[in-house]
């Protein structure tokens, strides 16, 4: 038994009267199934991570707090920090979302 291959051909009028459907049918495939998916899931960490930040940076400024009372002097420097830092993250959120 010999298998051959014959290429497919298109004739060129029907190319292009469907080349224009067929390209908008896998450009909205594409849309639908990959990059909307994506955007989302990025909105949905982005989120995620700005409402997370609050007590994140809290808990730390505030442990920071207690070993600065307790005497330990190095941790002086990291009860502002995560103050700079939440802020950082708000007006980074501002400009994502678009104010």
């Amino acid at each position: 038994m010999k298998i051959s291959y014959i290429p497919p051909t298109v004739c060129a009028a029907t190319a292009t009267a469907d080349q224009g459907v067929i390209e908008k049918a896998i450009s909205n495939a594409i849309q639908n199934t990959i990059v909307i998916p994506f955007q989302n899931w990025c909105f949905d960490l982005w989120t995620g991570f700005v409402s997370v930040s609050l007590p994140v940076c809290t808990t730390v400024s505030l442990i920071s707090l207690i070993f600065f009372m307790c005497g330990v002097r190095k941790a002086k420097d990291y009860i502002i920090i995560p103050i700079i830092v939440y802020l950082f993250i708000q007006i980074a959120n501002y400009i994502i979302l678009g104010g």
